[in-house]
């Protein structure tokens, strides 16, 4: 006998309906009109989550230390997707669009992670996060030379506290994944490139 189906979540209305309680929104002529978009991201996060809750029993899958930090991105992609939505439905094009943006290359990056040695890509993955913002903490500090001695000296504590927190991160990540060789891609088409099944669902 073959197992039943998964439960795909609350009905198309439903979704909706706390779509809008979530948001504080009212249910809108417009709302229902992106009611198709509105369900499929709802309904995605709810099968991702009940799959999360499902597999804790599953001592092998819970062991894989890149686990629960997926599921971390996946929920801020969820955040991120909803917020374009909301910003849609609102009114606010340009706010839509940069949050879409930011939505399609989070989910290209979890992808781009799911489809390799999870544990390498995703270190690789905040090594360049780190190291990006190694480089930003650099260029502010270069900007202290042009400011009064008080002023600079409010920057360059700011400055030692976020160095100090993101070695903390670094450190953190490499206690649990260790030290991977494995490069992070340097842009969206670079990822796309590199796991072309991405692209072809497979």
């Amino acid at each position: 006998m073959s197992s039943p189906e998964p439960s795909r979540g609350p009905s198309g209305d439903k979704l909706l309906r706390e779509f809008t309680s979530r948001h504080g929104l009212k249910m809108t002529g417009i709302v229902r009109r992106e009611g198709v978009a509105i369900r499929a991201v709802s309904q995605a996060n709810y099968i991702v989550t009940r799959a999360y809750a499902e597999a804790g029993a599953n001592e092998e899958i819970m062991s894989d230390p890149a686990i629960g930090l997926l599921l971390n991105m996946l929920h801020r992609n969820f955040e991120m997707t909803e917020a374009s939505l909301v910003a849609f439905v609102t009114g606010s094009g340009a706010a839509a669009e940069v949050a879409a943006r930011a939505s399609v290359e989070s989910s290209v990056n979890i992808l781009y992670i799911l489809t390799g040695s999870r544990a390498s890509r995703l270190q690789a993955y905040f090594e360049s996060y780190f190291s990006l913002t190694d480089q930003e903490v650099r260029r502010w500090q270069a900007e202290t030379t042009d400011m009064g001695p008080s002023e600079a000296a409010v920057h360059l504590q700011g400055i030692k506290k976020r160095l100090a927190a993101n070695e903390a991160l670094r450190n953190m990540m490499r206690s649990v994944f260790g030290v991977t060789q494995e490069q992070w891609p340097k842009n969206i088409v670079e990822r796309l490139e590199l796991a072309p099944e991405i692209c072809t669902g497979r």
